[in-house]
């Protein structure tokens, strides 16, 4: 349901009131950049606006961090119950704005922040008229602006490419069935906000298989890099979602503002964190390094594990081996938290990233600190890199693909672009290889990447050579010792194809 100022309250609030009161209706939760934004004026207009709402009591603020790098915390707000019921009229019905619903926004709040600045970025339709919250849809949310309107999507880490197929095939259907207009709806553009950039890779292939590559674009959370569709073509109808009412149970608004990462100082860094806690369960504190701007900082690094633990979203793990080494995963709460943010469920997250992790099945341990040793060194190179359960494809009876991770790579003698990764230490004969290259040899692997494959010594690497070749396998190989000798990136010295010393970076 569309929130509009009632006819009464804009003709006794002040005139910056009413321009500011309009579209913080419409965005709940939302800061003073993003109704400068969409206003197309600067921070300093809107303030004299929210400071006559909030003496009269229509509007309060909460202060939160931001999850964009670089922004600083910052209040946002929302119209009070009095606000609601003098502004946007004595009976306009469940909003946004009311505490239980707030409570909802802040369980997603990085995507309210992507997406309200987003639809801040879009000149070419004129100005904000609506914005919906949409439940249970292939689309999060929706912006109409005077001449259009956009559809925006949030994929996180656990939304596989056939996913993501699977809700660009819901949308016509969904787009029918809610309308708010005589005619089929259809946006002129699609936003995905991903939350890294293999993660908007797994949108762009979906995209292209689904042939939406001219209305689609793609924001990276992680680094705001975009790519896709520039501007939006023409759109059609409208859509329609009552605003359900929630209540907050035995857990305040303002208990839960207080316990939420994004009231401490340090919220980004803190989420960024918890995120990779989150991808690579039992976290090394030398990932926990390399996953920071500051790369060079362990003390920062620590400082961040040991604050999350401090808040109770993350638990140590400690070495029986070594008291000294610590480990780090996230809490039962902070997984609930998270997979609330992405729409999705703790069983999901169970079943793809806890059944193999280490931190249930210890002997996997040394593997997994292994994969990270290597993911973590070119996190450190500022690399994409992403867990390898986000690469699954199961092939049927022909086998599947499933790498330790993925790496995006500027340079590589087999084309720059994204690699598989395989930690191996097992596999060292030709036989056990065979059936470990079995599915990156398969002609029924959707996606022809060349493969990074970390081998135990130099007799495993030749076996493997020779089981590669005789596949036709796109392969880069090192051991070991090379690694941690020489180190990934740059230099001649660890990386071999079939026995050439090559370079990646």
């Amino acid at each position: 349901m569309a929130m509009f100022i009632s006819e009464n309250a804009a003709s006794q609030i002040s005139p910056q009131a009413r321009r500011v009161a309009q579209p913080l209706a419409q965005l709940s939760l939302s800061s003073t950049a993003d109704l400068a934004a969409v206003l197309r004026c600067k921070p300093q207009q809107v303030y004299p606006g929210l400071a006559d709402l909030t003496a009269d009591g229509f509007v309060d603020s909460v202060r939160l961090g931001s999850p964009m790098r670089n922004a600083r915390p910052g209040q946002r707000w929302f119209f009070t119950p009095e606000g609601v019921e003098s502004v946007l009229g004595p009976t306009p019905g469940p909003t946004w704005h009311e505490e239980g619903n707030r409570c909802r926004l802040l369980e997603i709040y990085p995507s309210l922040a992507w997406f309200y600045h987003v639809i801040g970025t879009i000149r070419s339709l004129g100005p904000l008229r609506e914005f919906l919250w949409l439940e249970g849809w292939p689309l999060e949310a929706a912006a109409r602006f005077e001449i259009g309107w956009v559809g925006l999507c949030w994929s996180a880490m656990l939304e596989t490419e056939d996913e993501i197929m699977d809700r660009l095939q819901r949308l016509g259907p969904a787009l029918q069935e809610d309308k708010a207009s005589a005619e089929v709806p259809w946006p002129g553009q699609i936003v995905f906000l991903v939350t890294d950039r293999w993660q908007g890779e797994l949108v762009r292939r979906a995209v292209r298989r689904y042939g939406l590559n001219e209305f689609v674009a793609i924001w990276c959370v992680a680094d705001g890099h975009r790519t896709g569709a520039a501007e939006p073509l023409d759109s059609r109808g409208w859509l329609r979602q009552p605003v359900r009412s929630r209540g907050v149970g035995h857990y305040s608004w303002e208990a839960r503002v207080r316990d939420s990462i994004w009231s401490q100082p340090d919220a980004p860094a803190l989420w960024r964190m918890a995120r990779t806690m989150y991808e690579f369960p039992g976290m090394t504190t030398e990932l926990a390094q390399a996953s920071l701007a500051n790369r060079k900082n362990r003390k920062i690094a620590e400082r961040l594990c040991r604050d999350l633990t401090k808040m109770g979203s993350a638990q140590v793990l400690s070495d029986e081996k070594d008291s000294r080494v610590n480990r780090f995963t996230l809490s039962p709460p902070e997984i609930d938290s998270m997979v609330r943010q992405d729409r999705t469920t703790v069983t999901n997250y169970e079943r793809r990233v806890m059944g193999q992790s280490w931190v249930l099945k210890r002997d996997r341990r040394d593997h997994e600190e292994g994969v990270m040793r290597v993911l973590g060194a070119f996190m450190a190179a500022s690399r994409p890199v992403a867990a390898g359960f986000r690469a699954y494809q199961s092939m049927g009876n022909r086998g599947a693909v499933s790498p330790d991770g993925v790496v995006d790579l500027t340079k590589s003698p087999l084309g720059s672009g994204w690699h598989y990764l395989e930690y191996e230490l097992q596999a060292r004969g030709p036989r056990r290889i065979g059936r470990k290259l079995r599915g990156y040899a398969s002609p029924a692997r959707r996606h022809r990447m060349p493969l990074l494959v970390v081998c135990w010594n130099k007799s495993a690497e030749e076996n493997f050579w020779q089981v590669g070749q005789e596949a036709n396998i796109e392969m880069l190989t090192t051991t070991v010792r090379r690694l941690e000798k020489y180190g990934p990136m740059d230099n001649f010295s660890c990386w071999r194809v079939y026995g050439n010393p090559v370079r990646i970076a």
